[in-house]
């Protein structure tokens, strides 16, 4: 079968935009993408309309990314596409309702490893908690609103990825609020 790439980075977009769940053909497109060395441009492309707030809706976004990372083609998802998918992830996730849903496709398409925390996605979930722009109350207002998601918890997240804040002096409301979640206090 003869792929021309072209075409599928023409058509990346607007399936993107018109799909309304991650299909058997987006899905088909993103193998191809990924095995042509494609990897990076789908990546940057889901996060122009994420940035963009453009047509295409976030579950799409999150589960085109979540199957790019965990596609096996019996070497996995490269090193550098993942860590570019991992380091944009944090930018599109804006509530934990989002990284939730992310986590959740990931271990759907992983099914040997539901739940498994490897070191980048323990990363991931960290940068998401310790993100700079956010201050304080606001992620503590992200905790107490979104309290589950999607089967996930902030106490399960935090556990399965040891979680630890960055800067206590300046989070030092966020160390108190870990603690509480996970049950040290």
């Amino acid at each position: 079968m003869d792929v021309d790439i072209n075409n599928d980075m023409c058509r990346l977009p607007r399936l993107l935009c018109t799909n309304q769940k991650l299909d058997e053909e987006l899905r088909k497109l993103l193998e191809n993408l990924v095995l042509s060395d494609r990897g990076n441009y789908v990546v940057n492309k889901i996060g122009e309309f994420a940035s963009s707030y453009a047509l295409a809706k976030s579950d799409i976004l999150l589960g085109s990314l979540a199957y790019c990372v965990t596609f096996r083609d019996g070497a996995g998802c490269p090193l550098a596409l993942r860590k570019n998918i991992y380091s944009l992830v944090p930018r599109i996730c804006r509530t934990p309702t989002d990284l939730f849903k992310f986590l959740t496709f990931e271990s759907s398409f992983t099914p040997n490893k539901k739940g498994s925390f490897g070191r980048s996605k323990r990363r991931l979930v960290a940068q998401w908690y310790n993100v700079e722009v956010r201050s304080a109350k606001q992620l503590a207002v992200l905790l107490t609103k979104y309290k589950k998601r999607c089967g996930w918890t902030h106490a399960d997240v935090l556990r399965l990825a040891h979680v630890k804040p960055l800067n206590e002096g300046r989070f030092g409301s966020v160390v108190f609020v870990f603690e509480l979640l996970l049950g040290n206090l």
